[in-house]
Order: C-alpha cells, then structure tokens, then sequence
C-alpha cells in the first residue's frame, strides 16, 4: 500500500462508519414513536393506585422501590469502578499528546495508515 494513503479510503474504515452512522440513525428513528406512545399509554394509566391506602399495594410498592434502589446501587458500584478506566483514558490521551513535542516526534509526520 501506499504510505501516504489515508485511513478513510480504507474499504473496512469506511464500512464500520457506515455501520455505525445506520445504528445512531436507527436509534434515532426508533426513539421518536416511543416518546409519542409512552405518553398515549401514560394518559391511560391509573396513577390513584399508587396512592392507595389499601393493604394490598403496600408490599408491591415496597418491593419496587427495593429493586428501584439495588439498580441505582449496582450503577453507583459500577460507575465507581469504571472511574479507573476513565483516568487511564484520560492520562493515555494527555501523554499521546504531549509526545507531539517530544524531540523524537518533533516535526514529525503523522501516518494515516494501519497497515
């Protein structure tokens, strides 16, 4: 191959852009029908059950927000194991970075290719 081919005139480069722009734009697509029916079904429900007094909701309820809370606990636990992952990250993009003017890659050209 070329040594000054660029990475975007690559056939797979090209190919997983593609891909990845139909899945936003599917996703896209598929959220706008579900905003209009999510507020068609919450006109119909019945929002006075949750307010009840009746002994037969309390347990239910209770159990939902006991699972409502273990979600919100599981995210907690793994966004703060995650937060590592993301110091890498941004320690790796900092120090890629600063070699721009390490007197090695200094005026250095930068290559396109994956090949």
């Amino acid at each position: 191959g070329d040594k000054n081919e660029s990475i975007w005139t690559t056939r797979w480069a090209a190919k997983r852009m593609i891909t990845m722009m139909l899945f936003v734009i599917i996703n896209a697509a598929l959220e706008i029908p579900a905003v209009f029916i999510g507020g068609i079904l919450w006109g119909f429900t019945n929002r006075h059950l949750l307010s009840s007094l009746s002994p037969i909701s309390w347990p239910q309820l209770t159990i939902e927000a006991i699972g409502f809370m273990a979600a919100a606990i599981a995210f907690d636990v793994a966004s703060i194991v995650n937060v590592g992952s993301f110091l890498f990250g941004a320690l790796a993009i900092v120090s890629g970075t600063i070699s721009v003017w390490l007197p090695e890659t200094k005026n250095a050209p930068l290559y396109e290719t994956l090949k």
